[in-house]
């Protein structure tokens, strides 16, 4: 069984390494530890003004509940395989989870509805999997993804996000060619 600690620990290495909490404005809207207001309409008013100690317990919070519990990561039994997965579902988004479960599918040779849910068979074909295999074709499928968006950036102005995502991809490579995974 995995935890959530961990996962948002490596996740917050994107969102705000230092920890800020300092608050910025994207095409998310306010975005405070990788929260963006847009996609995040039930953060509390409070959150884009709390002192940052207070606001990171409502971003774990936030993060747990609508992010790690909604897609029971808990259930993934590798830790580093959780901590990615739950990168990827924070950013680029849920609908990355298709991209994870035809991972899956390929390394376990398990037959999944393609319905962007990580439900039982999900997660029984990414326990079933090689760590290594999985993680580089998960990282594979985010490094075009990336790349494929980041090319779009410049036209809406994103330069932050782009430099971003370009680390993004950088780490994708590095997990695609390291065989200890490392995180």
């Amino acid at each position: 069984m995995s935890e959530f600690k961990p996962a948002f620990t490596y996740t917050m290495t994107w969102e705000d390494s230092n920890p800020s909490g300092e608050v910025t404005q994207d095409a998310g809207g306010r975005t405070r530890f990788g929260i963006a207001e847009v996609f995040n309409k039930d953060m509390p008013g409070d959150f884009w003004t709390a002192p940052t100690a207070q606001a990171i317990l409502m971003a774990q919070s936030q993060y747990k509940r609508n992010y790690f519990d909604v897609h029971h990561l808990d259930l993934i039994l590798n830790q580093e395989v959780c901590s990615y997965v739950f990168d990827c579902i924070v950013n680029p988004g849920a609908s990355f989870i298709k991209q994870i479960q035809q991972s899956a599918v390929y390394v376990s040779g398990v037959q999944l509805v393609q319905d962007g849910i990580i439900g039982a068979k999900t997660l029984g074909a990414i326990n079933d999997c090689a760590v290594v295999k999985l993680l580089s074709l998960i990282a594979s499928h985010r490094k075009d993804h990336y790349q494929v968006n980041s090319s779009a950036v410049d036209l809406n102005g994103l330069y932050r996000r782009a430099e971003g995502w370009q680390l993004l991809v950088n780490s994708s490579s590095s997990i695609v060619s390291d065989p200890e995974i490392g995180m």
